[in-house]
């Protein structure tokens, strides 16, 4: 069985906290009621509006967020109320994740990223893979926006939790990708473009940097092949990478979503369980949360992307499942495929320039599965891990945190730099099934697992990334040690609150 812990404390619990949800609640209202009209440019807002008028009602209900942001569905109920949807999100001016409250968190984020959907919007029409962006407005400290409300309403997280991903999104996200990054440098587009964000995700590296020898030294340290490599190669061979890492960081060569994980990706919800189908009828696709938006380097945002497939694919074949580890895997190189595509064909961009790309997507790749996935554990109990081991989860976790590394030396570390683009393709692709084929050997010891449906899907959650990044602080203050040593599947944890 896994390993089970104390459950997490509560974040929000006093009265004080209950009554500023209340009062955010009713600031959208106010000011949705304010802003609708029959003369706006959008059927919905208008149809919102009589229905106001006939004396309907907003309903405002918590998606996600309370670390930095809120997510809301405002829908209206009354007699004859419209099945319209909204979609509502609210910027703090600060983020609860850090040990400083106070530090100010620039709300105009919000605004920047409201700006980059309407050029999204602007430029691929009723084809972007954006929810419609309708009204961005200051009230009181904060920034609250609102969009149309997406058919398209599940985490594709939840395909690769489930071993099944639908290839019909792939192109279309490699298009998106594409577009944003060839967005060329001109007016409010520019290499300053919400610079305000990048202090804050600079401060988390520089904190990892320091701070990652030391966790390895401590006496819980785990003794697997993860940490057995990284001491191998050594401190000075993985300051290095992360002093390339940090200057990637620091580029601004176009606009990057910066964020673009399957967790921000929406995909049409499951067919009931009845149905043959396993995806929904269109194959449509959102991209969300462009907050950390800014110039950045080409090749980040398709990096960012694989990370956790990867580490899905791992765990998939520690439950015995090869075969939905591999269909992961070949989804991430037709990913990179129609990227590739998009860039030549719309960018005029050469095989040095897609060398020079596929590389950096490479560090990219390996600094969420070493740093975010395996060294903080972030997204780590949402990994499918019903009926494994405490040893073979212990493996799979190490599978994680190896590659991720091995896959940085090539990415930031300047590892056979004389490779050819397919040479380059072929190493990534050999670290990664070798470690299924590792990890395969092993399951045999334990036979198959059954198939689950994601327990994200299962218990209807919506998973935020500051929501997941406080929740590493939590664990790790909970316990009162470093977070990489304190996993808890979501699963047991809603068993737990039951």
């Amino acid at each position: 069985m896994s390993p089970t812990h104390e459950p997490l404390k509560p974040l929000f619990f006093t009265d004080e906290v209950g009554k500023d949800r209340e009062h955010k609640k009713q600031l959208i209202i106010d000011m949705i009621t304010s802003r609708t009209n029959c003369s706006s440019d959008f059927d919905e807002i208008k149809s919102i509006d009589r229905a106001l008028k006939r004396g309907n009602e907003l309903c405002v209900t918590t998606i996600s967020g309370g670390v930095t942001n809120f997510s809301y569905r405002v829908t209206v109920v009354g007699e004859d109320a419209p099945e319209t949807a909204l979609y509502v999100k609210l910027f703090f001016p600060y983020a609860l994740w850090g040990t400083d409250k106070k530090v100010h968190y620039d709300v105009n984020r919000g605004a920047n990223e409201f700006k980059l959907m309407r050029h999204l919007k602007k430029i691929l029409g009723d084809d972007a893979p954006v929810a419609t962006p309708y009204i961005c407005t200051h009230v009181e400290e904060l920034i609250i926006f609102v969009t149309s409300w997406a058919p398209a309403d599940e985490q594709w997280a939840n395909q690769f939790i489930d071993g099944v991903v639908d290839r019909r999104i792939i192109p279309k996200l490699a298009n998106c990708l594409a577009t944003i990054n060839l967005t060329p440098f001109e007016g409010e587009f520019n290499p300053e473009f919400n610079e305000e964000v990048r202090p804050t995700m600079l401060g988390m590296l520089d904190l990892t940097r320091q701070t990652v020898f030391e966790h390895l030294a401590s006496k819980n340290a785990p003794a697997d092949d993860c940490i057995a490599y990284l001491r191998q190669i050594g401190q000075e061979k993985f300051f290095f990478m992360m002093d390339n890492l940090w200057a990637k960081y620091s580029a601004r060569d176009c606009i990057n979503h910066s964020d673009s994980h399957v967790f921000n990706v929406l995909v049409e919800s499951k067919p009931p369980s009845k149905s043959d189908q396993q995806f929904g009828d269109d194959g449509s696709m959102i991209l969300c949360d462009w907050e950390m938006a800014m110039a950045g380097p080409h090749g980040r945002d398709v990096g960012i992307f694989q990370a956790w497939p990867i580490a899905c694919s791992f765990f998939h074949t520690a439950q015995g499942h090869k075969t939905a580890a591999y269909i992961i895997i070949e989804r991430i190189f037709e990913l990179w495929d129609e990227y590739a595509k998009s860039m030549i064909e719309r960018g005029d961009k050469d095989e040095a320039f897609l060398m020079e790309t596929y590389r950096t997507s490479l560090g990219f790749t390996a600094k969420y599965l070493f740093i975010a996935n395996y060294l903080l554990g972030m997204q780590f109990e949402f990994l499918p891990t019903d009926g494994l081991s405490e040893e073979i989860i212990a493996k799979a976790k190490a599978a994680i945190g190896e590659v991720g590394i091995k896959v940085m030396e090539y990415g930031f570390g300047e590892k056979e730099l004389g490779l050819s683009l397919e040479e380059l393709r072929a190493r990534y692709r050999s670290l990664v099934t070798e470690k299924i084929e590792s990890l395969a050997a092993e399951a045999s010891k334990y036979g198959a697992q059954p198939t689950h449906t994601s327990i994200l899907r299962e218990t209807e959650q919506r998973v935020s990334d500051a929501g997941m990044i406080e929740n590493v602080v939590r664990r790790a203050s909970n316990a009162g040690k470093p977070a990489i040593y304190d996993k808890q599947p979501l699963r047991e944890m809603i068993d737990e609150e039951r």
